[in-house]
């Protein structure tokens, strides 16, 4: 073979290394690109964090209903002591407050949330809950120190409508007389001496709130 032919080769050769080097740069730098904006897109931008807030959100609201509801069908309480059981539910029939419904939601909140919740985050551990029965709604706050890579999400809150503060109302009424249904109220109320105790049924919109003296 002349030196020419092999020149040509070369030169050849050269030319096809010079593109595959070319392209594995571009598909690297590409490659490169990509990764750092999907990380940046899933941890950092603040759409992600709104995100990451409103499910913690949608998860706090639906566990404060499955304590809301609990607390309705079991006379105030979540965690019972002293209880009579009617048709499969027990109903307890300790005397309750305000302020007692609100430590039995926030004590099922602090021990249900972590463990309820796929945040889909490492989170740091729930330090409280604290929760509040308003006239029309109960609010709920919690604690958590949350932080996504290096910005910040606030803990979530709740705001639940709600009849449970008029109902205690009415709860206090029938205290005073525990045979004499009050006339003014706007709740559904039945009443049955079936058992050792008055048990009063109150419905509120749809909401069942049995309680008994």
């Amino acid at each position: 073979m002349n030196k020419k032919g092999v020149t040509t080769i070369f030169i050849i050769l050269g030319i096809v290394m010079l593109i595959i080097f070319f392209f594995v740069f571009f598909a690297s730098d590409q490659l490169s690109d990509a990764f750092s904006t999907n990380v940046v897109e899933t941890w950092e931008t603040f759409e992600d964090v709104s995100k990451f807030e409103e499910t913690m959100e949608d998860c706090l609201e639906e566990n404060a209903q499955i304590a809301l509801i609990t607390l309705g069908l079991q006379g105030g309480y979540i965690n019972l002591n002293n209880y009579i059981e009617i048709e499969g539910n027990r109903i307890s029939y300790d005397e309750f407050t305000l302020d007692t419904m609100e430590n039995e939601i926030s004590t099922y909140l602090l021990n249900n949330l972590e463990r309820n919740c796929n945040y889909g985050q490492d989170v740091s551990e729930l330090e409280s809950v604290d929760t509040e029965i308003q006239r029309t709604r109960v609010e709920i706050s919690t604690n958590w120190d949350l932080e996504i890579i290096d910005q910040e999400a606030q803990p979530p809150t709740a705001q639940i409508d709600s009849d449970l503060y008029d109902i205690y109302g009415f709860v206090e009424q029938v205290r005073a007389n525990p045979i004499v249904t009050p006339l003014n109220t706007n709740f559904t109320v039945e009443v049955t001496t079936d058992y050792d105790k008055y048990v009063y049924f109150v419905t509120a919109d749809e909401y069942l709130f049995m309680f008994g003296i």
